[in-house]
């Protein structure tokens, strides 16, 4: 997805949510992976979002709430229904 774009619903109607929201508030994201059919579950989502450290996500983290998009990002998405679950993993890179 492009910086800038219009919100709008994907095929299961769940809230795309704007990227630049993520990168202004210091996130790099990564990605977002959606389900197949091919194997596995196909009710979970990913959206991969890098940081240098802890305190550069807490950062982030404060700048979401101070953020009037990304609160209505939230708003539009909870109203929706589209996510179930929300659960936070820290992981680290492997060294290429």
């Amino acid at each position: 997805m492009a910086i800038g774009l219009e919100p709008r619903s994907d095929q299961h109607g769940a809230e795309v949510v704007f990227l630049h929201h993520l990168v202004g508030c210091g996130g790099d994201l990564l990605g977002y992976f959606l389900p197949t059919k091919l194997a596995g579950p196909t009710n979970i989502a990913l959206a991969l979002i890098s940081f240098p450290n802890l305190a550069a996500y807490e950062k982030y983290r404060e700048a979401l709430l101070q953020d009037s998009g990304a609160a209505a990002n939230v708003a539009a998405v909870d109203a929706s229904q589209a996510i179930l679950i929300e659960d936070r993993s820290f992981l680290r890179r492997v060294p290429e």
